[in-house]
């Protein structure tokens, strides 16, 4: 079941809040979803002061099937193999929004099959830079312990908890020059935790008994 995310600190939609509240097995009662520059956020209020909203964070693992995290790429890209359950929970999210809520049978998901796509387009100059190794702490949340990681870390394989948040956008009619799109869902990469290592062990020749 995807959580909600304890990681970061803003109340901006581009550098969206934390939250240490786990998402319930029913849909977030208290989401509210809000406008901003054509796309709309769920929103929550905060824990500092239960009066402001903030933008909700997420969080959910499984294994990467595919990967696109160097500089110039059109977007910084994870594709991530999710259960089931974890894919009920975030489509369950998006119903709750009054508008663009997957009703429409031309409703664009970020889902093919049970793979999930999580896409970045800040800063495509630089390789995905909030990348932070997972394996060897015991509290993931606490932001001290994480280490940076080079993007290169991140492979096929590898088990990986990623750090999200949900934006919907309208359709945008056909034109003579421009096919358009329907209306639909993604999700925003936020951050990736290496949490296990791919089926590639490098170290193995090295470790193999080579005399008796």
């Amino acid at each position: 079941m995807p959580r909600r995310s304890k990681a970061s600190k803003s109340n901006s939609p581009d550098d969206s809040t934390s939250s240490v509240t786990p998402v319930p097995d029913e849909v977030e009662p208290n989401v509210q979803w809000k406008p901003r520059n054509g796309f709309y956020y769920p929103l929550t209020a905060s824990n500092t002061d239960g009066k402001t909203l903030e933008v909700m964070e997420f969080e959910v693992s499984g294994v990467v099937e595919k990967c696109y995290l160097k500089s110039g790429a059109k977007s910084h890209t994870v594709v991530v193999s999710l259960s089931e359950a974890d894919i009920d929970a975030i489509k369950r999210l998006v119903e709750t929004s009054p508008e663009l809520n997957g009703k429409d049978t031309n409703y664009h998901w970020p889902f093919d099959a049970n793979n999930t796509k999580f896409a970045s387009k800040h800063d495509l100059h630089d390789d995905f830079q909030d990348i932070w190794d997972g394996r060897k702490i015991r509290d993931i949340h606490d932001i001290s312990k994480r280490r940076r990681l080079s993007s290169s870390e991140i492979v096929e394989g590898c088990k990986v908890l990623v750090e999200y948040t949900i934006v919907l956008y309208g359709a945008k009619r056909a034109s003579e020059n421009d096919p358009g799109f329907g209306s639909g869902c993604s999700l925003k990469l936020l951050s990736i935790g290496l949490l296990g290592d791919g089926p590639c062990d490098f170290e193995s020749p090295r470790k193999k008994k080579r005399v008796a």
